[in-house]
Parts: structure tokens; sequence; C-alpha cells
């Protein structure tokens, strides 16, 4: 994944990316941090696999094909 769920020095839990951690996902639950960070990686992910979508696309290579084919 590309984020994960800490806990920080005051006991909380956060997501974080390194050492740095997404402010808005503070919370005394370590699975509901659990959750964010899944769903932080998955809104993460999308947004790359539509650049490379956009980018496949544009590219000319898929003429008259569906490039979500290749994602079945």
């Amino acid at each position: 994944m590309k984020y994960r769920a800490d806990q920080l020095r005051n006991g909380q839990y956060a997501v974080f990316t390194g050492k740095k951690y997404f402010t808005d996902t503070v919370t005394d639950s370590k699975e509901q941090a659990e959750k964010f960070a899944m769903v932080e990686s998955m809104v993460w992910h999308r947004n790359q696999m539509d650049k490379i979508i956009r980018k496949a696309e544009d590219s000319g290579y898929f003429k008259g094909e569906n490039v979500y084919d290749y994602l079945a």
C-alpha cells in the first residue's frame, strides 16, 4: 500500500507517508486509521491508473481498442 497507519507519540493513530502524516486522519482508533490508510492508498493508486490510461489513449497504440479491457 502507498500509505500506512501508525501510532503518534500521544497514543492516537494517523495515516503516514514516510515520517509525515495526514492531520485530517488523526483518530483514537487503530482500525479507523488502517481504514483511512486503505482509502487514501486506493485513491492514490486510482489517480495513477487514470494518468496511465490517459497516456495510453493519447499514445495512439490502442486505436480501436478499449484500454479498460486490459484491466479485466
